[in-house]
């Protein structure tokens, strides 16, 4: 008798669990335009317009539910990547990722520590101190080591979490001391291109801790590695910034 109630509380726990790091809707209503918008989402490198696309249909995602956990992360995610990407003046991207992490923060006040909300915090932290410099933005250099720290130690084997290990090693690399931690940028860099070898961000970030300890013949051998892989695992961020960030870092250290 024991047994079979310790094993229905494991079948329990692990039923959270899976909730918990997916944060999956199960609405049909709103599932179906969540997956429409991924669609347009996976497209980004054919047409930028095609985030705005996603951007609505998430919209009405949360006018529907506004309480969808995923439906509040994948709005962080895309909007992030229509700061990122898409040309706009200095103020209106601000804003746009402001307005990203508000709905980030929104999905992990519904389900603390979700995945999607704990790598989309993350991500627009780091990419708003990255674009203002750390110095100026150790409060988001903070709060995006928290929340990918989080990630990565819940969720393992999410496929966020090999992402995760990439953009640490980036953060270890670029905060002055004591943050700065060389050992650890490579660790969590080599890390993240060791558990996905095609992902071209992972590659990148790698190639650029190696050059800051002025390892340029192992920093060239993994930005043309990066180049030759033919089916990365997430082409539209390869074309629009990884290969072409790969090309600019090969011809800066080509004399070196």
């Amino acid at each position: 008798m024991f047994r079979l109630i310790t094993v229905v509380f494991t079948v329990l726990v692990l039923a959270v669990s899976c909730t918990t790091v997916m944060a999956e809707e199960t609405n049909p209503e709103v599932r179906a335009l969540l997956d429409q918008g991924w669609e347009h989402v996976k497209l980004m490198h054919i047409d930028l317009g095609n985030l705005d696309k996603a951007e609505a249909l998430y919209a009405k995602a949360l006018e529907i539910k506004p309480d969808s956990v995923e439906a509040n992360w994948r709005m962080a995610e895309v909007l992030f990547k229509i700061a990122d990407n898409k040309p706009m003046s200095e103020d209106e991207t601000t804003a746009t990722f402001v307005k990203g992490l508000d709905y980030a923060g929104k999905s992990l006040e519904l389900e603390p520590d979700n995945a999607g909300g704990l790598f989309w915090s993350g991500c627009i932290n780091g990419q708003m101190a990255r674009r203002v410099g750390v110095l100026k933005a150790l409060g988001k250099v903070k709060a995006a080591k928290k929340d990918l720290h989080t990630l990565v130690e819940k969720y393992p084997d999410h496929r966020y979490a090999t992402i995760s290990y990439a953009i640490l090693g980036a953060i270890y690399s670029s905060t002055p001391w004591p943050m700065k931690d060389m050992d650890k940028a490579l660790e969590y860099g080599q890390t993240a291109v060791k558990r996905d070898p095609k992902l071209s961000f992972a590659s990148v970030e790698l190639a650029m801790v190696y050059m800051k300890d002025k390892e340029y013949e192992k920093a060239r051998a993994e930005l043309n590695r990066c180049l030759e892989v033919k089916d990365p695992t997430y082409i539209w961020d390869s074309t629009l910034k990884n290969w072409p960030k790969a090309k600019q870092l090969l011809e800066e250290i080509k004399d070196k």
